[in-house]
């Protein structure tokens, strides 16, 4: 570390580690360097860490110094305006625009680079993608950059055949204006079930920040009823639980004595309670194993477990909230322990409780820097369950590596004959991702999914950074 210029001894790293010395930009970069990590992976992950704090965005932790030179910017430019920046490019140049106040840049310019942001957010996967959200994040909190950048995401959802809203919805909770949480209101309201699926899953999270437009307390109520009145899985309903435990006293208790079933009502109090979506001794069960094979993986001493890992994959898995379940799902992916986590969790992803099913391709989708695309395929072979192996076929999607032809047919087949709208979609979804030369004739032998699939031809395949390695 001292090789990088960073002044450094036994006190600091001691202040460091407990929080009393913030760990500067400098730092961080220093780190990453000397571990080897993929650039800014780790500035990222402080970035989001610090703004889930609420903490300032101007903070050295989150930023550098001082800007780079002109020579600097015009190579990041140059770089994304010939698609080979990775998320680390990305998120330096955004960052670097927060210096100045002002930047005069011509509208066409910030639409295409804006426009360029939210289409590589929308396919890109694990380190890559927390990369480019953090971009985002830091343009959007620019005076200038955040306006433009709110209108291509507003464009992106809106367009009549957009396949994947998830990613774009979800920045949406990052902007401070209450315009963005009247869009996601009537996002909720939508006749698109991907569009109200996908607004549904970020409302909770506006609640807590207060992103709502005034008066919208008895429409969010609405929702959130009618969501946990349907019969169904309870991990179709995740998304109402978690807003349910945001309302205020009075809505909350209108909407737990209006659920008709006593199992859900339960599940509901529980939530609202302890904050986790299922008992106790299940979520501590299931964390203690899946941290003990990944400590026993990478050579951690067995007799001084890690009470952090242990914390990281229960919320990652459990957590009612589905922004906490993102931050320790993120913390965990870009840990030492990322690759043995997914691997122990990809076991889970099989499990006979449909809930633990769920919420293990839930916390996967994240790691795809680590997820081994074969083990995945074999995880989704003997899946019979329609709503899980639809939930498995989006992680495929999001995975590196090869494509094999079984696999590949196997996408084809469900996107041709599945039993429901969820199951083809996902499997339109993983062959989008997976550019498989099979999507290119898919469209000729079913008319009805000629636009979906134009709309996948015309964004591009996953991005995978090429600064990040692939799975052993």
């Amino acid at each position: 570390m001292r090789d990088q210029g960073v002044s450094i001894d036994a006190s600091r790293i001691s202040r460091w580690e407990s929080g009393q010395l913030p760990a500067t930009h400098k730092l961080i970069s220093a780190y990453e360097s000397v571990i080897g990590l993929p650039d800014s992976t780790l500035w990222a992950t402080s970035r989001l860490l610090h703004r889930s704090a609420g903490e300032d965005a101007r903070s050295t932790s989150v930023r550098p110094d001082e800007a780079r030179t002109s020579e600097e910017l015009d190579e990041l430019f140059d770089r994304i305006e010939a698609r080979t920046a990775t998320g680390g490019h990305w998120l330096r140049m955004t960052s670097d625009l927060a210096h100045f106040e002002r930047v005069y840049l011509h509208r066409t310019t910030w639409t295409t680079l804006c426009t360029q942001l939210v289409a590589e957010l929308t396919r890109s996967s694990g380190i890559a993608f927390f990369r480019r959200y953090e971009a985002a994040c830091a343009l959007l909190a620019h005076p200038q950059g955040g306006r433009h950048l709110a209108r291509s995401l507003g464009r992106f959802v809106l367009h009549p055949d957009v396949q994947n809203v998830a990613p774009a919805i979800t920045l949406l909770r990052e902007v401070s204006d209450q315009a963005a949480g009247g869009l996601v209101l009537r996002l909720m309201s939508d006749q698109n079930k991907m569009l109200r699926r996908g607004a549904s899953g970020v409302a909770a999270a506006m609640v807590a920040r207060g992103r709502f437009p005034h008066g919208s307390v008895e429409l969010l109520e609405h929702h959130t009823g009618a969501a946990l009145r349907k019969r169904g899985a309870i991990a179709r309903r995740t998304d109402a639980i978690d807003l349910a435990t945001q309302l205020p006293e009075d809505s909350y208790d209108r909407v737990l004595a209006a659920i008709p079933e006593p199992r859900v009502r339960r599940r509901v109090e529980h939530a609202r309670e302890t904050m986790e979506l299922v008992p106790r001794d299940l979520a501590r069960a299931v964390s203690e194993a899946v941290a003990t094979f990944a400590e026993a993986a990478t050579r951690r001493a067995a007799y001084d477990p890690d009470q952090m890992l242990r914390r990281l994959v229960r919320e990652s898995l459990f957590h009612v909230q589905r922004e906490r379940r993102h931050l320790a799902s993120v913390l965990v992916a870009v840990s030492p322990y990322g690759e043995h986590v997914a691997r122990a969790i990809l076991d889970l992803a099989s499990d006979a409780d449909d809930l633990v099913a769920n919420m293990s391709w839930s916390v996967l989708r994240r790691m795809g820097h680590v997820l081994d695309r074969g083990r995945v395929v074999d995880a989704l072979s003997d899946e019979a369950r329609e709503g899980i192996r639809a939930r498995g076929l989006v992680t495929l999607g999001l995975t590196t590596g090869p494509l094999g032809e079984d696999a590949a047919e196997m996408m084809v087949a469900t996107a041709k004959e599945g039993s429901s709208d969820a199951l083809r979609h996902a499997a339109v979804f993983a062959l989008g991702m997976t550019d498989h030369e099979r999507l290119r004739v898919l469209a000729t032998e079913e008319p009805e999914l000629a636009r979906p699939v134009g709309w996948w031809r015309s964004l591009g395949p996953a991005i995978h950074d090429e600064d990040v390695r692939e799975p052993a």
